[in-house]
């Protein structure tokens, strides 16, 4: 746990899956375990990287619906890049989400959240870097990418569909975020979106590849 959450966020998923079962020490949960401990010897050179020059901050969302058949509960995921990997994070929902478009959204709105901290401590960081040039300190939407239209359209356009009436107040703040020019969402296509590797259990070709678009 502690080398996924802070050096090694390519096996969060995995971690995330094998924490479930802490208490139910089966063998087949054992090898799962030791193969990820496998991995980690066999990439040990593996570290995060950043780029000196600043860039732009870009969010990824993504979700796997019902994923686990122990409780249909969902996986979601999110990724904020700017000159490198700065914010990550793999977490089964809390509810039982009745549709794709909804575990979507509700991933969505846990990242718009942490985007808009992540927003307002990097104008706080320009500020005190710029107070003495009085710089422009306006800070322009973050841009965030989604690979579910659906989600897309009821965050952006407010369409409002019989599948997502039902969707708790607190889920709503994506919307809120969107309207108010803190986040921009905008869809990007599956094979793309890095915060896939935050939701599943990939192949070796993919995960080496988003794990180096991580950094």
């Amino acid at each position: 746990m502690n080398i996924a959450l802070a050096t090694r966020p390519n096996i969060s998923f995995a971690v995330a899956a094998l924490r479930c079962y802490n208490s139910k020490l089966f063998t087949s949960y054992l090898t799962a375990a030791r193969r990820v401990l496998r991995y980690l010897k066999a990439t040990r050179d593996y570290k995060l990287h950043y780029d000196p020059h600043d860039r732009n901050l870009t969010g990824y969302t993504h979700s796997e619906w019902a994923n686990d058949s122990t409780d249909r509960k969902s996986q979601g995921g999110h990724i904020f890049i700017s000159n490198g990997m700065i914010s990550w994070q793999s977490r089964k929902q809390d509810i039982v989400a009745m549709s794709i478009l909804e575990v979507e959204y509700i991933t969505c709105s846990e990242a718009s959240r942490e985007g808009k901290w992540l927003l307002q401590l990097c104008k706080d960081i320009k500020h005190n870097r710029n107070n003495e040039n009085n710089e422009n300190n306006e800070t322009k939407p973050l841009p965030i990418l989604c690979n579910n239209e659906g989600a897309l359209a009821h965050i952006t356009n407010g369409v409002i569909k019989s599948q997502t009436k039902h969707i708790n107040v607190c889920y709503h703040s994506s919307r809120d975020l969107y309207e108010q020019g803190t986040v921009n969402y905008s869809w990007i296509l599956t094979h793309e979106n890095v915060a896939d590797i935050f939701t599943k259990a990939l192949g070796r070709q993919k995960h080496d590849k988003f794990t180096k678009v991580m950094g």
